[in-house]
């Protein structure tokens, strides 16, 4: 018996409507920059990447950008975890979603604030 997949997603996105996410959400990669495939070893992934774009277009703090990148990793795992459609490939795309999230919380930053009134992070010196 498959279990329900239970993604992390705000109201926000909740109630976009089609055309709505057609503008705000591309998929995996940044919009006008480097796009990734949308999905892993045949495993579709498009809604986590929507959702994480969703959130780094309503997101107005560094705090939220964490807390979408961890939603990102937890939507991710939750599909790998939850469909059971050739699984023996699930190891295989477990590391290609840290691959995923790493890129997000490192080359994310300039995504999150596009458009935005963000002050820079703070360097420690």
């Amino acid at each position: 018996m498959k279990k329900k997949i239970q993604l992390r997603a705000s109201k926000f996105y909740q109630n976009l409507t089609p055309e709505m996410k057609t503008e705000i959400c591309n998929g995996c990669g940044s919009k006008g920059g480097i796009s990734f495939p949308n999905t892993f070893y045949g495993l579709d992934m498009s809604e986590p990447c929507k959702i994480h774009d969703c959130d780094y277009y309503e997101g107005q703090t560094w705090e939220e950008k964490v807390i979408a990148d961890d939603n990102f990793e937890f939507n991710l795992n939750q599909i790998i975890d939850t469909v059971e459609w050739l699984d023996v490939f699930d190891d295989l795309r477990k590391i290609r979603a840290k691959e995923y999230v790493f890129a997000v919380r490192l080359w994310g930053d300039k995504a999150f604030v596009a458009e935005k009134n963000i002050k820079p992070k703070s360097v420690l010196v």
